[in-house]
């Protein structure tokens, strides 16, 4: 036990630490190698024999990054200093919403288990993988499906950014106005989630400060409940963390989200090595059908709106890009755009994001659930 412990720990690690310093490992993504290598070890008997250990790491793991990469969040500030930002990002959630909803309804209404689907890919694209690993505990879904809906997901998602990254800007720019930075008003709001690696007694702050709020979850959903109702849990959980988001103190704790990552990274590898790949394969066709048509309708939806509300193309890029991605790809597209006013308030939409992901998540499971029985 403590060897396979050891091991998913470590290798997370040792990814970012790669990460950090080689191209081709950036350019692949620390997520999908983790993910990648769990699915290469799961047929070796080692980790096949230890697969409940696995699986309680990785449900442990998604519970405690939730508060620690919230923490960093400013939604007062956000609020109130970035209001195109703001709305831009609302547009962005609400075709979401509309594309979970429509879709299963209209098109795969016959698919038993299209409402977890649906729910999984609103997480995911209001806020990026915390959000998905979240609700598919939440909605207890098999291990298959929470990888097989990621991983087109990362098929979608990766030719969108390649598109953002390169012809899409001027496209775009055809039918939706210039940003003018003369009239930013982000530029004051300050969103850290790098934070400084060597700040060790930040991130050990921050460490007790997502336990603590954990285990206050734990016993206030004991307190309503005979027994632990994974929705509920993870609802406070974040209610919790943005609650003391709230305070200037816990934002301003180096390491907070950069610990999250890693725990989501060790999320990734614990439930790789729980699927087998040939399962995966079986189910796939259809879910990545299905997650075809939710990605191009909430994003032709987005920009539709956007142009009916004369949003700038800056920003409506930025936010639509932290509400698929979070905020790790805020900077880059940033950087496509050359347009470096709209990193702070890029990355509180994405934090945001975070926030409101799993609420929407579990809210279209649980409508879709009953409306489709």
């Amino acid at each position: 036990m403590i060897g396979i412990l050891l091991f998913h720990l470590t290798i997370p690690g040792l990814v970012l630490f790669l990460e950090k310093r080689f191209k081709f490992i950036a350019a692949i993504g620390s997520v999908l190698i983790c993910y990648a290598l769990g699915m290469i070890l799961n047929p070796i008997s080692y980790f096949q024999g230890h697969s409940e250990v696995s699986k309680s790491l990785s449900q442990v793991m998604v519970i405690i990054a939730v508060p620690l990469m919230l923490f960093p969040l400013d939604l007062r500030g956000w609020l109130k200093d970035a209001r195109t930002t703001v709305l831009s990002f609302c547009l962005t959630t609400s075709c979401v919403v509309i594309s979970t909803l429509t879709i299963p309804y209209f098109f795969f209404s016959d698919q038993l288990g299209c409402w977890q689907w649906a729910g999984m890919l609103t997480g995911v694209y209001t806020g990026g993988t915390p959000n998905m690993s979240a609700i598919s505990l939440a909605l207890n879904a098999d291990h298959g499906l929470f990888l097989s809906l990621n991983s087109a997901d990362m098929l979608m998602s990766t030719i969108y950014i390649i598109f953002m990254l390169s012809i899409g800007p001027k496209l775009i720019a055809l039918f939706l106005p210039n940003y003018d930075k003369g009239n930013s008003k982000s530029d004051g709001l300050a969103v850290e989630i790098n934070g400084c690696r060597k700040s060790w007694r930040d991130g050990f702050i921050a460490l007790i400060l997502a336990l603590l709020i954990c285990l206050i979850a734990y016993y206030v959903n004991l307190a309503f409940f005979e027994k632990l109702s994974v929705p509920f849990y993870f609802l406070l959980i974040t209610a919790l963390a943005i609650f003391a988001s709230s305070r200037k103190k816990i934002r301003a704790l180096k390491n907070s989200y950069f610990l999250g990552e890693y725990l989501l990274l060790v999320f990734c590898l614990s439930i790789g090595t729980l699927v087998d790949f040939s399962s995966v394969m079986q189910m796939a066709p259809s879910i990545f059908k299905f997650t075809a048509f939710v990605f191009l309708l909430a994003v032709s939806l987005f920009f539709t709106m956007a142009y009916v509300f004369k949003i700038d193309r800056d920003t409506a890029i930025i936010t639509n890009v932290a509400g698929i991605f979070g905020p790790a790809l805020v900077a880059p597209v940033a950087k496509a755009l050359n347009n470096p006013q709209l990193i702070p308030s890029g990355l509180s939409a994405g934090l945001v994001g975070y926030a409101v992901g799993n609420y929407l998540g579990l809210f279209v499971a649980y409508l879709l659930r009953h409306s489709l029985s």
